[in-house]
């Protein structure tokens, strides 16, 4: 997990003239935030060894926004596979995703929607919902794909 951290700090002078800072009645406050990640590799559904380039992805927060915090998927943004069919979903809370398979890699098709669920719990992923999809590791899924 990368921790993201926010000091706030009350410093000022009051209607009197007098010193505000945190030794002096003003405040201050540290908010930790933890983001997770997951790893995607695209294989094709025959010879899992094939890694497949160019496939696209999108994640949505399950109920809620897509990741790029937009209610509209068209606005969302658009992770491709690299040379070695790996892509990275950064920024993710804890709670339910759905993944969404938004194009696939050349010479291989999308039958319909695809879609999978991935499950983050301080910094453990799972995943559900298709049958091409496996966990990998805890952070880590394989998708497969129909030539």
């Amino acid at each position: 997990a990368n921790t993201v951290t926010n000091n706030a700090e009350l410093n000022g002078t009051d209607t009197n003239g007098n010193v505000i800072d945190p030794g002096r009645g003003g405040g201050k406050d540290t908010s930790s935030v933890k983001a997770y990640d997951f790893d995607l590799t695209k294989v094709d559904s025959v010879s899992t060894g094939t890694k497949l380039q160019g496939a696209q992805f999108k994640i949505q927060k399950k109920n809620g926004a897509w990741l790029k915090q937009t209610a509209s998927e068209a606005d969302a943004t658009v992770f491709t596979t690299d040379a070695q069919g790996q892509t990275t979903f950064t920024g993710l809370g804890n709670g339910d995703y759905v993944v969404k398979e938004v194009a696939a890699p050349a010479d291989h098709y999308i039958a319909g929607t695809f879609t999978f669920q991935a499950t983050v719990n301080n910094g453990t992923t799972t995943f559900s919902g298709n049958n091409l999809v496996s966990g990998l590791d805890g952070d880590s899924a394989q998708v497969k794909n129909i030539a």
